[in-house]
């Protein structure tokens, strides 16, 4: 069932009109949503930036690469809670608004955040450190299976309809956003302390000053009205009481759909940023304040290029930017890799991180409109959210792992490649099976 045709021309016709400059109320949504989408995604990065330390502190072995591989894996669990979070935040954003979902995601983030930067250690807990470690990733990931697909479908529902593509990748750009603030704080504790006090409570840190992103996101989403779209299906009763069994049994194609495209698109953030200092610095020998800085500035480009990007996927279509972007991803990451092992410069360095962010923001940009255009509203959060968080649990959350475990089975430091490879050819083959849907309505 649909809403009334007269009513989507007149939402779409007064968004249309007034802009999102001149609406306010679009303009504190956004801000809203991405606030909590910040806070999801720096937490993520610091936990990688910090993952060499993070292992050497809660788990009890003495080869290094075991202890990377156990701490990226703890990393990778939190992920394997985002389907089940999509599930039942999901159901519960499509049932209940989008608004009371994203404040429970909220506060269920900085719990785990704030966890993890109390937590002791294996030298005071043993064996239950490790495990209070894995619990509160498990925590983080429940609340980022709802946060994900939550935020795409509250931002692109509060946008003009002919800006969906710009407003849209602004969720991503807070992607960027909190892996930069995270590879920003990493860089300045690594500049400001010494290898010893990072160690021992420096590391910290971050975690502690993730949780004071909080409050400030719950106030902005506590002050908002839910989506003029999910206001409107309210108001014409098309809300339906159980939004998974309804998703599941009229828009499975959909769902593997969004978790095609979702694919290359998680990996590509976590191999490509979250993971890349790690590897420039324990594969390739770089320095860590380098290696950091680098990937700093690699992410600033790809919040500047990503809403360019959208714009332009307002004009041409989501699929030429999409389809391109993972072409690149195909083509591109071998080469790169391979020269970032020949040359050990600052520069090549530097020009690696930007080539990444150009083709990321190509893909950004277009993408969490290209999500939401594929669900009705009575379904699109619990929709957008399981299909996003497939792929999230099962290829992106491990990417790290995968790249280290690879490295190690190969012998070679370009293999990490090889796995960005396969799932660019992955997404390619899905996105040549949707339709072009720049021009549609949202219902």
């Amino acid at each position: 069932m649909t809403l009334s045709t007269n009513a989507l021309r007149v939402q779409e016709s007064s968004a249309g009109a007034a802009g999102l400059s001149q609406n306010p109320l679009a303009v504190k949504a956004v801000m809203a949503a991405t606030a909590g989408n910040l806070l999801e995604w720096y937490d993520f990065a610091v936990y990688g930036y910090f993952a060499a330390t993070i292992g050497k502190l809660f788990f009890a072995v003495s080869n290094a690469t075991t202890s990377l591989l156990l701490a990226f894996a703890t990393f990778g669990v939190g992920f394997l809670m985002r389907p089940l979070g999509a599930l039942v935040i999901g159901g519960y954003g499509d049932r209940f608004g989008r608004k009371n979902a994203l404040m429970l995601t909220m506060g269920m983030m900085a719990t785990g955040t704030g966890a993890i930067g109390v937590l002791p250690t294996f030298d005071s807990w043993g064996i239950a450190a490790a495990v209070a470690l894995v619990a509160a990733r498990l925590v983080q990931g429940f609340s980022a299976g709802g946060e994900s697909g939550g935020s795409i479908a509250f931002i692109v529902e509060y946008a003009p309809p002919r800006m969906r593509g710009v407003v849209g990748s602004l969720q991503q750009s807070t992607v960027a956003g909190g892996l930069l603030l995270g590879s920003l704080t990493a860089t300045i504790l690594s500049t400001l302390l010494s290898t010893e006090e990072l160690h021992s409570w420096g590391w910290r840190l971050p975690f502690l000053f993730g949780v004071l992103i909080a409050p400030v996101g719950m106030y902005l989403r506590a002050q908002l009205q839910d989506t003029p779209a999910y206001e409107a299906a309210k108001k014409a009763r098309v809300v339906t009481q159980s939004p998974l069994t309804t998703t599941l049994r009229t828009q499975s194609r959909q769902v593997l759909q969004g978790a095609g495209v979702t694919l290359l698109w998680s990996v590509a953030y976590h191999i490509c940023f979250a993971y890349l200092p790690t590897f420039a610095t324990k594969e390739l020998g770089f320095a860590t304040t380098d290696a950091l800085l680098a990937n700093t500035i690699a992410l600033a480009a790809v919040i500047l290029l990503s809403p360019v990007a959208g714009a332009l996927s307002d004009r041409i279509g989501r699929k030429p930017l999409l389809i391109s972007a993972t072409l690149m991803f195909a083509l591109a990451t071998y080469p790169l890799l391979s020269w970032l092992q020949r040359s050990h410069g600052l520069t090549t360095l530097l020009l690696v991180g930007l080539s990444f962010a150009v083709a990321l923001a190509m893909y950004n940009g277009p993408g969490p409109a290209a999500l939401s255009e594929l669900f009705p509203t009575s379904t699109r959060y619990t929709g957008l959210s399981v299909g996003y968080n497939i792929s999230a649990a099962l290829f992106g959350g491990f990417s790290p792992f995968v790249a280290t475990y690879l490295i190690e089975l190969t012998g070679q430091k370009v293999a990490p490649a090889y796995f960005v490879t396969a799932c660019a050819v992955l997404t390619l083959l899905t996105l040549i099976s949707l339709r072009e849907s720049f021009r549609q309505r949202l219902d």
